[in-house]
């Protein structure tokens, strides 16, 4: 039988009592809050609206950012992989390659120090079924995948003696390759494809969304033995041919500064045992970085302005809400003087205010959750389309991120909630109350703090419009750069000749020469031409030595961008003719070698003198080449860099198995040539196939991506501030006018103008504008200096930028400031008199 004493603690039994008590307390006040909300639905919604646009743009932004700079590569141990290159600031945008012999140098610091493997892009036709079909694929050294830390998910990785020239042909596929083509069978381990005409076996089964973002994010297919690439002979590879780069991975003994100390010394080995090979440029120093700095380095100035761009606007938004709601609160003193007079306590009517902040913040932050839920994989992967390094950094759903966006909800709650309640109530709580009780409260007290919020907001929002205004700039010099070539109606597809099938250089002029004839026989084109590299894109250097020159080592010699074209390539592309003759069909194999060069090579290698005529030394050829002709500059190194040097030689003097066939169409839609194209390389070869087919704008489009993107993300979040800052200088305004009606019905009482009182809240709402702008003018000129790696031909001063943002605000500011001013001139002094 249980027992009915009293427990030995009396509160034990009270504790629970008030709990419960409280509890249903605080439901009901959240009852009463939600339905005070509803009865204000404009209200409401407003704030939701901006508090869920102000959060869901952030946890997505930052999410991003933490995937794209902070968050570890996806290979075991990420830390202490490096990047190998050759590096010059001068040309090309720096980035250089190494040679076979290079690689095997670097290799040889030492197992206690470092494992260093090498890697190239390659390209297979794969024969099955359905026809030939191009892949693009990586050739990389043995140790690759051990360098890296990834094992297979089927099967085994490459051995040591598959890193040879002539051994047996192995690879290694890509999950997604496998299950797509082969239906995920672990049988294919064992079992031959044909690429290239050639049997390769199957060894192994790379991991799921494995990627190593510096080869692209298409590799379907890996295989070692990088001495036998398409891109390169092996002769070249044996003369010192320069096609690779390097990863390596320390051990964790070894810091960066003695790594990088060694590499430099194991180079400084090879620049003395093979100075002829031309990655042995001593101007060129060995570059050894962080792998993630060498993938992302690139993007950190964007993801910075982005990540500010966004956090600016949660400021503008949180000032907003909170200047809304302070305002709520204000006008609902009198309602709580009642409160207390009829016996409310002090924390109840803190708690109702706070309440009605709380619900709002946590329905915006609710919905900003749902946001950032749905649009986060479209919104990434717009934004990674100007990152193309990183497609191997996986944003995954994780507990890191949804931590993330709470904590972004948590903060915005707090600053729009408790801002406001601890300003209002703060203080002498029953004067205020007795203040408003009489009718007496004041516009001065919560004014001030309504109208430090809104120069905020002003303030915060000039450096976007600064920021914008540089970006658009910069985005328009872009746009009207000199192509040097007209880029509509063609049609850029790449062929890569297998050299099992097409070893001699007379074979692949063959082939390519009767490409052309029948492509420029379809019917809606208009002529075609090759060339080994698309515009924008200089893909083959070489040092040059040019006649007048003092002699010097092939390595120290100044690079150059070589080109292999056919003789329609300026005319298909339509580039300026300057002086001299472009190709002829006569300029074969066997005959004079010819070359054409741009303005920029000309100005650069013979200065005054009359170039035509002139010879040139290519590379360690010695038969030299003679100048026939000089071309305009064509954009070959990307639109935000100045034309470098270039060369171009005729394809049938030295033909290349990689090419691009470019082809000029009569029709609307150039990509409705492609099936014809590709019918017409099967017919004439069944086992080879075209890849990357697309129309030449699209490729130019390419290169504005990244600047377009900063330049729109900028422009809707600036626009979004400048919506916000306008409605609350307006919202200031107008809330003054109407708290001062008496004070302006007196001022008419006694002979004042109505012109005067329109002159007096124009001239409120604009020193709220101007005070905001100047202080957001001297925090623009110091953010902007964060975004001088995103413009193009744009001061980070620009003074059109610096004057239009301000301009088109303080114009707003204007007219937001003008309805509240003419409402004053309706005033009736004798009913607001009486009313009062």
């Amino acid at each position: 039988m249980l027992s009915s004493s009293a427990p030995d603690n009396p509160y034990l039994a009270v504790f629970p009592r008030k709990l419960i008590f409280l509890l249903l307390e605080l439901w009901s006040a959240c009852c009463l809050a939600a339905r005070r909300l509803a009865r204000a639905p404009g209200f409401s919604l407003v704030i939701i609206a901006v508090l869920s646009a102000g959060i869901g743009s952030n946890t997505i932004v930052f999410w991003l950012v933490h995937a794209v700079l902070l968050k570890p590569l996806p290979y075991p141990a990420a830390s202490g992989l490096l990047h190998l290159t050759t590096f010059e600031r001068s040309r090309f945008g720096g980035a250089g390659c190494l040679s076979y012999a290079h690689l095997l140098a670097l290799q040889g610091v030492g197992p206690d120090l470092a494992d260093v493997a090498g890697y190239a892009n390659e390209t297979f036709n794969q024969i099955g079924r359905n026809g030939p079909i191009q892949r693009e694929a990586a050739r990389v050294s043995a140790n690759f995948f051990r360098v890296l830390g990834i094992k297979p998910l089927v099967g085994r990785s490459f051995t040591p003696a598959e890193d040879t020239a002539g051994r047996a042909a192995v690879v290694m596929l890509g999950e997604r390759f496998w299950r797509r083509n082969f239906a995920g069978d672990p049988h294919m381990i064992g079992q031959q494809i044909n690429l290239d005409s050639r049997l390769y076996t199957v060894v192994g089964v790379l991991p799921p969304n494995f990627q190593f973002g510096l080869l692209g994010s298409r590799i379907d297919i890996w295989t070692p033995s990088v001495t036998e690439t398409s891109i390169v002979t092996p002769q070249q590879v044996q003369t010192g041919a320069c096609y690779l780069n390097a990863v390596a991975r320390l051990t964790p003994s070894i810091s960066l500064h003695k790594a990088q100390t060694a590499f430099a010394i194991r180079r400084s080995r090879f620049l003395r045992e093979y100075p002829q090979y031309s990655d042995a440029d001593p101007k060129r120093s060995l570059e050894a970085i962080p792998l993630a700095e060498k993938l992302v380095g690139n993007y950190r100035p964007f993801c910075l302005v982005l990540a500010g761009t966004v956090a600016l606007f949660l400021l503008i938004s949180c000032a907003n809400v909170a200047c809304l709601l302070l305002a709520r609160a204000t006008n609902r003193l009198k309602q709580f003087s009642i409160q207390v007079a009829l016996g409310a306590t002090r924390g109840r009517v803190i708690l109702d205010s706070l309440l009605d902040s709380l619900l709002l913040s946590v329905a915006g932050g609710l919905l900003g959750l749902l946001i950032t839920a749905v649009g986060r994989g479209a919104i990434s992967r717009l934004i990674l389309q100007a990152l193309p390094n990183v497609h191997n950094l996986e944003i995954g759903h994780d507990g890191a991120f949804l931590l993330l966006a709470l904590s972004i909800s948590a903060v915005t709650a707090l600053l729009c909630s408790v801002i406001p309640v601890l300003h209002l109530f703060g203080g002498d709580l029953d004067r205020k109350l007795r203040e408003a009780g009489r009718g007496a409260i004041g516009v001065s007290r919560h004014q001030r703090i309504r109208t430090v919020l809104v120069v905020g907001q002003i303030s915060v929002t000039i450096p976007l419009l600064v920021g914008c205004g540089l970006l658009a700039r910069s985005f328009l010099q872009l746009k009207k750069q000199n192509l040097g070539f007209q880029p509509q109606s063609v049609l850029t597809t790449s062929i890569s000749l297998p050299k099992t099938k097409y070893a001699s250089p007379e074979q692949i002029f063959q082939f390519f020469d009767q490409a052309l004839t029948g492509i420029r026989s379809l019917p809606g084109a208009e002529n075609a031409a090759l060339s080994s590299a698309l515009p924008l894109n200089a893909t083959r250097l070489a040092h040059v030595l040019a006649e007048g020159e003092q002699s010097a080592p092939v390595a120290a010699r100044r690079l150059a961008a070589v080109q292999s074209v056919s003789p329609s390539y300026s005319q298909l592309l339509r580039i300026p003719l300057v002086q001299g003759r472009f190709f002829a069909p006569s300029d074969k194999r066997g005959t004079l070698q010819v070359a054409v060069i741009n303005q920029t090579f000309a100005n650069e290698f013979f200065h005054s003198d009359n170039p035509l005529g002139k010879h040139l030394w290519l590379g360690k050829g010695r038969i030299p080449w003679q100048v026939v002709g000089i071309i305009g500059d064509v954009k070959n190194a990307g639109l935000s860099t100045p034309a470098q040097p270039e060369v171009d030689v005729p394809f049938a003097q030295l033909p290349w198995s990689n090419m691009n066939l470019l082809l000029r169409t009569r029709i609307l839609n150039g990509l409705s040539l492609v099936g014809p194209v590709r019918k017409q390389i099967f017919r004439q070869d069944r086992e080879q196939s075209i890849t990357d087919a697309q129309m030449l704008p699209e490729l130019v489009g390419e290169s504005l991506t990244q600047s377009r993107l900063s330049m729109n993300v900028l422009a809707i979040f600036s626009a979004l501030a400048f919506l916000l800052a306008a409605t609350g200088i307006y919202g200031v305004v107008s809330y003054d006018a109407v708290k001062r009606k008496q004070e302006f019905g007196i001022r008419i009482a006694l002979g004042a103008t109505r012109r005067q009182l329109v002159g007096r809240v124009l001239r409120h709402g604009l020193g709220i504008a101007a005070l905001g702008i100047a202080i957001g003018l001297a925090g623009a000129l110091a953010v902007t200096r964060l975004m001088v790696h995103l413009l193009f031909q744009v001061s980070t001063y620009d003074v059109w930028a610096f004057l239009l943002g301000p301009l088109l605000l303080m114009l707003i500011a204007s007219a937001a400031s003008l309805f509240p001013a003419l409402q004053t001139t309706r005033l009736e002094p004798a009913g607001i008199l009486r009313t009062e």
